[in-house]
């Protein structure tokens, strides 16, 4: 007769953090440090020297213009024609 016995509560055993912890608010820290450690620091760039370069364009020719202003889009767009 499983429905007469007593339920039986199971919490969470102590945890092994700094030290061994026991109470909810101790175990929930203990984890959190465990779980979700601080993220690394590192330092930030320095940008006191850094010289932008030009750019550099390739001649463009007038047939390459004129057939890259030509050229048809080969899928269809939506709507009317």
């Amino acid at each position: 007769m499983d429905y007469t016995k007593e339920k039986r509560v199971e919490g969470i055993p102590p945890i092994q953090g700094e030290t061994l912890e026991t109470s909810f608010k101790g175990k929930c820290n203990a984890f959190r440090k465990a779980l979700f450690p601080p993220p690394p620091s590192t330092v930030p760039p320095s940008f006191n020297n850094y010289q932008e370069k030009e750019w550099e364009w390739p001649a463009l020719s007038i047939t390459e213009l004129e057939r890259a202003c030509s050229n048809k889009v080969k899928s269809s767009s939506p709507g009317p024609d």
